[in-house]
């Protein structure tokens, strides 16, 4: 989704707009948006070597490396926040001020990305293995996988189908999973009714949910829900905005 803000428009009897690869689909019986869209092949730094790392080192080895790895990164992150405790109390720390910052966050960040890319190894070990023929590391993607963002009145959920296909014996096993995004409903807007965009009538544009908000990243996702009073017609706005540090 490129732009800042988007308007998508559905005039009173359309229920279906595709926009930049994106298909936006509107159940007005259920007041139930689906939005529909490609994502990325499943990959990670350390993808084409897991193989070679499960076979030397087995599962358990790998699962300590994570683990261990992810202690560490958080015992450095205390020892950041006690540093900057001791900061005005130790004339010392003063004196090593940025070789112990640069040092401390490098670490951190070397020790968070490798507990990250080995809890990914143990993942990809795991779901690799085929249904059908036994083997691991068999399968691979065989089409780009499916993104659906589906909100309801009750509920927002992202899902992504992944199309997984055994490269020895042909066995295709597409699967469903949750996308770990941080999800939760924002709140109305304060502030009069619009103008309704195909009827140009005044006051008359609402909105008629509460709007739901998507965090990827540094990066919040918006989206409101408008409909008009009098005609019928439908609008959703989708705002990217990006979180400071």
């Amino acid at each position: 989704m490129g732009k800042d803000l988007k308007y998508i428009r559905f005039p009173a009897g359309a229920h279906k707009k595709y926009l930049d690869g994106v298909c936006y689909e509107l159940d007005n019986d259920t007041d139930t948006l689906t939005i529909t869209y490609t994502g990325k092949i499943y990959d990670f730094f350390l993808k084409s070597k897991t193989p070679y790392l499960i076979d030397r080192y087995g599962d358990k080895k790998i699962q300590a490396v994570e683990i261990i790895s992810f202690f560490l990164s958080l015992l450095l992150y205390a020892a950041l926040i006690l540093y900057f405790f001791l900061l005005n109390r130790i004339e010392y720390a003063k004196q090593m001020f940025w070789p112990f910052i640069i040092t401390d966050i490098g670490l951190i960040i070397f020790f968070f990305a490798t507990s990250e890319q080995f809890s990914k190894i143990k993942d990809f070990h795991k779901n690799s293995l085929c249904k059908k023929c036994g083997r691991y590391f068999a399968y691979e993607e065989h089409n780009e996988p499916i993104i659906k963002e589906v909100s309801s009145r009750l509920k927002y959920e992202i899902t992504i189908t992944r199309y997984w296909e055994c490269k020895f014996c042909g066995n295709k096993d597409p699967r469903i999973e949750d996308l770990n995004y941080y999800q939760q409903n924002g709140e109305r807007e304060d502030r009069k009714n619009r103008t309704c965009r195909e009827c140009n009538k005044e006051y008359a544009l609402i909105e008629y949910k509460l709007p739901d908000i998507k965090i990827e990243n540094d990066t919040a996702t918006t989206i409101r829900h408008y409909e008009c009073t009098s005609c019928g017609y439908h609008e959703i706005t989708i705002k990217m905005k990006n979180l400071p540090d």
